[in-house]
């Protein structure tokens, strides 16, 4: 069965959708629809109005291309230095981020570059620009509806791929709608500039609004009435006829509506010169096709021919369609169409991770466990910085053990790493007095760090002074020792404790230093 791709186009507080099925024979317009969208909705209510049109009209088709417009796009032509292709991303962002109306970071962004542009040592893009927020706002609303969004695409590329690249000599394809006008310059099949401004059929509608004196009398216009004599007669290009059929002279109505029209036609002139002058690229072009809805206005292609001495043609459409009043709405269809058609040469706007789901999420997967890998290890290496820290205190602690019995200090009765060891006796007796041993050898068994050893402890249980000699083994200034006295000092068990002695040991080149430590044991604190 033959895929089927739904064109939507959204217009003012409309909604133009054609689902188009490739055949072998070529493609073929199997359903389309114009109905009125909310446009200035909410997401819930804007895919309920989708769902609806979708099954009045019998569309069936689940994927679909979306065609956007301004003010949501951004067209540039933007000058480059000549550089490697790996450098132009960063050198266009660079160039974007004081153009776009939100961060560069949160921009879909596509380009390609003008061959033709004679721009010394300098190359010219092609760029379109929207926001990602736009875009997943729009997937969202399309996914509630049953829809999933496999483009989103610049009305460039879209009235671009109406033709199918019929036509390589440099034309210019205009769509007039309602409340604006977009221009696309096309040379050798591929659009090199677009615009839109904002003069529609609105705005002849508007011109038209006014008091006119007939024959009759006075012969007031309101909007409505514009829009009825818009559509009914066009523009009044032949006097006698206008006259006849509304009583109204034509060059009275002529009057009204000029100043529109010349608008129009102004643009159009301005975007010839604006793409010269930026370009250096002298192309002419001297073909319009037209769509949009202005383009069923009578006498409105021929009224341009005239002003603009320029061949102007309605849009061919290399399509055959099974329902055959979609001939006449096809100038209104024209983006929704397109989109639908949209060959590979085009800007395409979609996100990477609409266009790869799977591996999107695999990315993203990836750098949950990316982040807990270097987690683990960096806990890993911490672990493992530990242990091998432990193993050199253990080493250097072997070591001083046998300093310290070289010494003659018996390494059974020392204080390591905190934990108790038959704890040093010698010189506490000094006093005469033991009964308090046992306290104070767990009071220093509590605050004593791995990096000191004890050489001499005394003990006086009369005036609880307590003279502590040992060794610490690194730099005081690394906080062992510093770290000790300040643990002592916040016992609530000592007091008055100071540092009575510091200096390198005559027993070890390596850092070990003696130390002597005086204080006092409060009685009252515990069970001193």
């Amino acid at each position: 069965m033959a895929k089927k791709i739904l064109g939507i186009s959204f217009g003012n507080k409309r909604i133009k959708l054609v689902e188009v099925e490739q055949l072998k024979t070529g493609p073929k317009v199997v359903k389309w629809a114009i109905e009125p969208f909310p446009s200035d909705g909410n997401q819930e209510q804007q895919a309920q109005a989708l769902t609806g049109c979708l099954k009045k009209n019998k569309i069936s088709a689940s994927d679909a291309v979306v065609t956007i417009r301004s003010p949501l796009l951004l067209y540039k032509l933007l000058e480059l230095p000549v550089m490697q292709d790996k450098e132009i991303p960063s050198a266009m962002n660079f160039k974007l981020e004081s153009l776009l109306p939100f961060p560069v970071k949160d921009a879909v962004i596509n380009y390609y570059r003008i061959p033709d542009a004679n721009l010394k040592g300098k190359s010219l893009f092609f760029v379109a620009a929207i926001s990602k927020k736009y875009v997943r706002e729009v997937a969202a609303m399309l996914s509630q509806a049953g829809i999933r969004m496999i483009n989103i695409i610049p009305f460039s590329s879209a009235l671009n791929g109406v033709l199918q690249g019929q036509d390589q000599s440099p034309h210019a394809l205009i769509s007039i709608g309602q409340q604006s006008t977009v221009i696309v310059l096309v040379k050798n099949g591929r659009v090199v500039f677009a615009r839109e401004f904002t003069v529609g059929g609105a705005s002849l509608a508007h011109a038209m609004e006014g008091v006119v004196q007939t024959e009759q009398g006075k012969y007031e216009i309101d909007f409505a009435k514009a829009e009825e004599l818009k559509r009914t007669l066009g523009i009044p290009l032949e006097e006698d006829e206008y006259l006849q059929q509304t009583g109204i002279p034509a060059s009275r109505i002529m009057a009204m509506m000029r100043p529109a029209l010349e608008k129009i036609g102004a643009e159009i002139l301005r975007t010839f010169e604006y793409y010269r002058n930026e370009t250096g690229d002298q192309t002419e072009f001297l073909k319009f096709y037209m769509a949009g809805s202005l383009v069923k206005t009578k006498n409105l292609l021929q009224y341009f021919k005239r002003e603009l001495e320029l061949e102007i043609l309605p849009f061919s459409f290399a399509v055959t369609a099974e329902q055959k009043d979609f001939v006449e709405a096809l100038p209104l269809l024209a983006l929704s169409l397109g989109a639908a058609l949209t060959s590979k040469d085009y800007l395409d706007l979609l996100p990477e991770e609409y266009k790869h789901p799977w591996l999107f999420r695999l990315k993203k997967i990836w750098s949950y466990w990316f982040v807990a890998l270097v987690y683990f290890l960096i806990i890993l290496s911490f672990s493992v910085g530990l242990i091998i820290r432990q193993g050199y205190l253990e080493t250097r602690a072997k070591m001083f053990r046998q300093k310290l019995q070289s010494l003659g200090i018996q390494t059974n009765q020392a204080v390591v790493g905190g934990q108790e060891q038959n704890l040093l006796t010698q010189g506490f007796n000094q006093s005469g007095e033991i009964d308090r041993f046992v306290v104070v050898m767990n009071l220093l068994n509590k605050n004593t760090p791995s990096a000191i050893y004890f050489r001499d402890l005394t003990y006086d249980n009369n005036s609880n002074s307590l003279r502590i000699k040992g060794l610490v083994l690194d730099d005081p200034k690394s906080g062992g020792l510093i770290s000790f006295i300040e643990q002592i000092r916040q016992d609530r068990n000592f007091k008055n404790v100071d540092l009575a002695s510091l200096r390198k040991s005559d027993q070890d080149a390596d850092t070990v230093f003696d130390f002597e430590i005086n204080c006092l044991l409060v009685k009252e604190a515990g069970q001193l």
